[in-house]
């Protein structure tokens, strides 16, 4: 008698063991509930329930100013968009020497997939590590110039004229 394993002739000795394996696999695939799915709502429920889950997790690490606890407040300076911009992008500030009137904001945006920091040879700001999409901003009050690097590729110099 053939049972429901057994093919209906006899294979190679090396590909019965194969074939049961196989067959096997099969079987336990057909009743595992993380297989099993309703095609037109499986997976979109696993997408909603990750989206869930991660709006769940940003809002409980913010605080309610709307900033990550914990962090000090240079973070809440560093949000703010609005200034001259300077893109740090290909290892360089650009552009890289900007003249600005005393009192106007500029803001450094880091573009590039590294960490960067913005910080004055004289230090009047430092940004701290930038990673990507992160900006700082600093205000010049005073007239001058402000010649900065990048403390992590000293080689990337920017210049800010205030004035």
């Amino acid at each position: 008698m053939v049972g429901a394993l057994c093919p209906a002739k006899p294979l190679h000795p090396n590909k019965t063991i194969k074939y049961f394996r196989l067959q096997m696999y099969n079987k336990i695939r057909e009743n595992d509930p993380l297989t099993v799915r309703d095609k037109k709502t499986g997976l979109k429920s696993w997408v909603a329930m990750l989206a869930v889950l991660s709006l769940i997790g940003t809002v409980g690490c913010l605080s309610s100013t709307g900033t990550p606890q914990g962090e000090p407040a240079l973070q809440q300076e560093t949000a703010t968009t609005s200034g001259v911009p300077v893109m740090i992008e290909g290892f360089k500030f650009t552009p890289a020497t900007i003249t600005v009137p005393k009192g106007t904001a500029v803001v450094w945006t880091n573009k590039d997939s590294a960490t960067h920091t913005t910080s004055a040879l004289d230090g009047t700001w430092d940004s701290e590590n930038l990673g990507r999409g992160d900006t700082f901003t600093f205000t010049f009050s005073e007239a001058g110039t402000f010649d900065y690097q990048c403390d992590i590729h000293p080689r990337m110099k920017g210049t800010v004229v205030v004035q």
